[in-house]
């Protein structure tokens, strides 16, 4: 309650107090300027510290989405390569079981990929939900640059 009323108190006065269990006294604040009484190293490990939060948050965020872009790519390319060798077998009337299978197991390679990002921005976000949305975000940019950023002037600055 004391806190209370010191807001309280401090709202309506310019002053509050504060009692020292201690000495058995009770002093009378004034309102004083923080910047003040904040040292500069403090300020400068301050702007360190939000500096490396943002460079490991860029960090994270260009590994993840080339991570995105290269499995995005690798698996269009292998099922554009089963949809031919499938197409094949199937006009040649040869047996097609072992070409599904063996394109199952090519595809399931990404899977640990997948869970080792997921694993490490989970560690970074300390919260799955978060990951989960942060990751969800990336892959729909991905997929949205994939297959609706390929215009003559993209692929004329970004070729590939």
């Amino acid at each position: 309650t004391s806190s209370l009323s010191n807001q309280f108190i401090d709202y309506f006065t310019n002053y509050s107090s504060i009692y020292d269990m201690t000495s058995d006294s009770i002093t009378q604040l004034t309102k004083i300027n923080l910047f003040h009484y904040i040292s500069v190293n403090r300020i400068i490990v301050l702007i360190f510290h939000k500096l490396g939060v943002l460079l490991t948050t860029l960090l994270l965020f260009f590994t993840t989405s080339t991570i995105v872009s290269f499995m995005l790519r690798e698996t269009q390319q292998r099922m554009l390569k089963f949809t031919y060798l499938l197409q094949y077998a199937v006009t040649n009337r040869q047996p097609y079981a072992m070409l599904v299978f063996t394109h199952t197991f090519e595809i399931l390679v990404f899977v640990p990929i997948m869970i080792g990002i997921m694993f490490l921005m989970t560690q970074f976000f300390k919260d799955q939900v978060l990951t989960l949305m942060v990751w969800s975000v990336i892959w729909s940019a991905e997929v949205f640059s994939v297959l609706s950023l390929r215009t003559r002037i993209s692929i004329y600055y970004f070729p590939k």
